[in-house]
């Protein structure tokens, strides 16, 4: 009895451990891609699944079906066989055969259980490992793929400049070129949303020699992925991550008579406004950090220009001359260094500008994928 018991908590608990697993795998549909549109008023999915097939959606199927397996099959039949067991059990006392069987049911299924768990932890991280799959924290169970995109080579690393200190861990000194995501730019998905994003974009230029739509899906590409989401800080949301206040004070110049809130930028319907939105924010950039994709960018991501990523820097610019950090980040560079692209803190470039308090780490990486995307687009 004791060792049916522990059949039965071994069970619960590798349940209870899986379960919060099993709700944010997405497996349904099982297959990701190629669906037809749905008919009008009725539930749309994410717009991944409507855009056409590519290699990488095969390995996605695979592993949907392994994740229905676990979590759809297994939970609703194994249920079913330990309801079964139990009452084997329970009508066993003059039966002693009966108690036997269900008794040796009720081990079957766990046995059963164990070996399809495991086998589903093995063929996921067989399937991460042939796909090199870098995610290995919060979301290990999931799996990533990308799909070459055609007529885009592969960027080399951008050569660096001047500057030496002290390395940074953990940052990037690659700031001078475009660098791909790895991602395909969510080609695919910002694709099913191109005519909102045009008919945002209109005739606005965000300035001369730069294509305001394909900066749009660059721009969209990198922060969501063309998903209706809300910033893992609370202060943002939508495709283009806009701040509400953002939003509401350029909203004038695009028609936009509501008050803009969090449900406003996760709607579908208002896309073509935020796409205006953004454009209209992109050309206030073009003062503090030029007509420059890759700068405008980094304004965008960086805070805008009231935090100054598109400042020139003070730690690798001419004020740090007398100290020898004076320095250009990237081979070649004809304008001065930006804030953003500095990797110091300090003059002498002892101090790693991640270590304080609102750095621009996220934007070094940012905007040269945004600059890539933008190329694809």
């Amino acid at each position: 009895m004791r060792k049916t018991f522990l059949i039965l908590g071994t069970v619960v608990v590798l349940f209870s451990a899986l379960a919060p697993i099993a709700y944010a795998v997405d497996w349904w549909p099982l297959v990701p891609c190629g669906l037809n549109e749905p008919p009008a008023g009725r539930p749309r999915l994410d717009a991944s699944y409507y855009q056409p097939c590519n290699q990488c959606d095969l390995f996605k199927l695979f592993k949907n079906i392994i994740d229905f397996i676990l979590f759809g099959v297994v939970p609703v039949f194994g249920t079913l066989l330990v309801v079964v067991a139990g009452f084997m059990m329970l009508l066993g006392g003059a039966n002693p055969s009966l108690y036997s069987r269900g008794r040796a049911m009720l081990q079957n299924v766990f046995y059963g259980i164990m070996l399809i768990a495991f086998s589903w932890l093995i063929v996921t991280s067989l399937l991460r490992t042939v796909l090199g799959d870098e995610n290995k924290a919060t979301q290990w169970w999931k799996i990533s793929c990308t799909a070459r995109v055609p007529g885009v080579t592969p960027t080399p690393t951008p050569a660096a400049g001047s500057c030496t200190g002290v390395a940074c861990s953990g940052d990037t000194s690659s700031v001078c070129g475009p660098v791909n995501p790895g991602d395909g730019c969510d080609v695919g998905v910002i694709g099913g949303l191109a005519s909102d994003i045009s008919a945002g974009a209109g005739t606005r230029s965000v300035c001369s020699g730069v294509d305001t739509v394909k900066l749009l899906k660059a721009v969209m590409a990198n922060e969501t992925g063309g998903r209706f989401i809300n910033s893992n800080d609370g202060k943002s949301a939508g495709p283009y991550q806009l701040t509400i206040d953002t939003a509401n004070r350029f909203k004038s110049a695009c028609g936009v008579t509501a008050t803009i809130d969090f449900d406003w930028l996760n709607t579908r319907n208002t896309l073509s406004a935020q796409s205006c939105i953004a454009a209209e924010f992109l050309k206030t950039l073009v003062g503090p950090c030029g007509c420059d994709v890759r700068q405008l960018a980094a304004g965008y991501n960086g805070g805008g220009a009231q935090l100054g990523a598109c400042e020139t820097s003070t730690n690798c610019g001419p004020a740090a001359k007398a100290q020898g950090g004076e320095c250009s980040m990237c081979a070649g560079q004809t304008g001065p260094t930006r804030r953003w692209e500095c990797l110091w803190d300090d003059n002498e470039h002892k101090v790693c500008n991640k270590d304080r308090a609102g750095n621009f780490s996220a934007t070094r990486i940012y905007a040269p994928h945004v600059e890539f995307c933008y190329g694809v687009f």
